[in-house]
């Protein structure tokens, strides 16, 4: 299991702006939202259907993009905490 999911939609912005800083990360689980289910289960996840959404090990939730890109650039890939 990877230790990041990022629920994202493809049309969205926001979304494109964390897709273009991070495409290459391996240790982030990318979760369209255009995917049948996906985005229900971002929703009984997290409580809402935003995007993008950051969800650490199965329990932290971040939905801001800029949030999203100061935790990944805090925690580089392989610095899980």
């Amino acid at each position: 299991m990877r230790p990041y999911e990022i629920f994202y939609a493809p049309w969205c912005p926001f979304c494109q702006t964390v897709v273009i800083a991070y495409p290459y990360r391996k240790d982030i689980l990318w979760r369209n939202t255009d995917h049948p289910g996906v985005l229900d289960e971002l929703i009984e996840r997290g409580g809402k259907d935003q995007v993008p959404c950051l969800i650490v090990k199965g329990e932290t939730i971040i939905y801001e993009t800029k949030e999203i890109l100061k935790y990944l650039n805090e925690h580089p890939e392989g610095d899980v905490e």
